[in-house]
């Protein structure tokens, strides 16, 4: 898979320090593009793709590891991260959620578990359009 890329650059310098602008290149999942996965070209696609890469790990360590005596049980907050990873590739969340089924069967097709059907994991709201 390819890397993400960040690169950093100096902007301008002020009284001796400088300020660096970081630019980020979300990874993209070329090879899981149609034909060859159920991958759409979209970024929204891509996106939501990596969130359930990321949420899926996060699921496993909720439903595995043990809280020992002493420690706080470990709290994700998986709509944050929906957000952050739809501002990070540049869509909105809505536009992520058209590709649930696109995700779905490219986890079956990769032999991972699809995320749990609930609200927690799968943050899937579609914007409601009122007619008055």
């Amino acid at each position: 898979m390819p890397r993400d890329k960040i690169t950093m650059q100096p902007m301008n310098v002020i009284k001796g320090q400088k300020e660096f602008t970081v630019k980020f290149t979300p990874k993209r999942f070329t090879n899981l593009i149609k034909p060859n996965g159920f991958l759409d070209d979209h970024p929204a696609c891509h996106a939501l793709y990596f969130y359930a890469q990321l949420a899926h790990e996060n699921w496993i360590k909720e439903k595995n590891y043990p809280v020992l005596e002493g420690e706080t049980d470990p709290v994700y907050n998986y709509h944050q991260l929906f957000k952050s990873i739809a501002k990070m590739y540049g869509v909105e969340p809505e536009e992520m959620v058209n590709y649930w089924d696109n995700i779905d069967y490219q986890m079956i097709v990769d032999n991972e578990p699809t995320l749990p059907n609930e609200e927690k994991y799968r943050w899937d709201r579609k914007p409601m359009i009122r007619s008055n």
